[in-house]
């Protein structure tokens, strides 16, 4: 009984390796050589100005915190960039936030001044009076 068991595991080790052998082979016999391929690839870049756009459009269908969030790209990218103080400021007004929203206006305008960029300026005072007199209006309704 003992040799019939070593007859069937010496079979069993058989049957293996002559079932893995041809296998092997031909999985050797079909493989290819690495071919190398030259793929030229467009870096697109990103500026301050597609931040600027999309903060625009994000205030344009009244979503203030990703206009803060795109404007805040855009500023990370050019920290002189007028617009994105102007649209930050803007938004925070928007949402309420004075203190924060007139520095921004206030930097907006200091900015477009050192630019001679009379609409952006005009458009920074306009922004800086509205977000005082939302404030004012929201300090008088709170009190009543």
């Amino acid at each position: 009984m003992n040799w019939f068991r070593k007859s069937i595991a010496i079979l069993g080790i058989a049957a293996a390796a002559f079932s893995i052998a041809p296998v092997t082979a031909l999985a050797q016999g079909t493989q290819k050589q690495p071919v190398q391929v030259r793929v030229q690839v467009e870096v697109e870049t990103v500026e301050a100005n597609d931040f600027v756009k999309l903060a625009r459009n994000a205030f344009g269908v009244k979503d203030y915190q990703n206009a803060i969030f795109q404007a805040n790209r855009a500023l990370d990218l050019e920290p002189e960039l007028a617009e994105g103080y102007l649209l930050r400021g803007q938004a925070r007004t928007q949402l309420g936030q004075r203190q924060p929203a007139v520095k921004d206006l206030q930097q907006a305008a200091v900015l477009y001044w050192q630019q001679k960029d009379k609409a952006g300026y005009n458009a920074a005072v306009k922004s800086l009076w509205l977000a005082s007199t939302i404030s004012r209006e929201a300090i008088s309704q709170s009190n009543r």
